[in-house]
């Protein structure tokens, strides 16, 4: 399935992909102004959600038993929910995504996820986490830079095989973190 260079606006949802699907590719798309998001939902292998653009929508979520995701270079203002998720996935990519104003966590992976990367990703004002990390699983999460998230910057289960480096998160303008 290859979604290109679409303008999508005031419909009830975004683009949504549903039950099996090979190689999706959802490109330079706008989604301005919708009650839903960017969802792929099934066994759905090979995505590549690359240089979107959204405003005032839902997120980016890819859910179910999906293997290999890359989520890459879209820009996503004033989410409704969370500004990316990941559940369930296999060899999620996450990097250099900007975040703002995100009515829940900027990136949030869930529980089953495996071998995860988020590298370079921009998170700011977030009302609950810049990141959340609930996997358990092996990861990286890396030269992010998280502002002035509403409940806490970076988030990871402590049980987790995580290699957390190299991260700056800013509190409020005069307080940062590094990791």
């Amino acid at each position: 399935t290859v979604i290109y260079a679409n303008k999508l606006s005031n419909n009830g949802n975004g683009i949504n992909i549903r039950l099996s699907s090979q190689s999706n590719f959802i490109v330079n798309n706008m989604v301005l102004e919708n009650g839903g998001d960017i969802t792929i939902q099934g066994s759905s292998n090979r995505n590549i959600i690359d240089g979107n653009q959204m405003d005032n929508s839902g997120g980016i979520q890819v859910d179910f038993t999906s293997k290999f995701s890359n989520i890459s270079n879209n820009i996503i203002e004033n989410s409704k929910g969370n500004g990316i998720v990941t559940n369930s996935v296999r060899g999620s990519e996450l990097i250099n995504n900007t975040i703002l104003n995100a009515a829940q966590n900027g990136i949030k992976v869930g529980a089953k996820i495996k071998n995860f990367v988020i590298e370079g990703n921009h998170v700011r004002a977030s009302n609950k986490a810049g990141i959340i990390i609930e996997s358990t699983n092996p990861g990286i999460v890396s030269e992010n830079e998280i502002v002035d998230s509403g409940e806490i910057g970076l988030k990871a289960n402590y049980e987790s095989p995580i290699l957390i480096n190299d991260n700056k998160i800013v509190i409020k303008p005069d307080i940062s973190f590094n990791s």
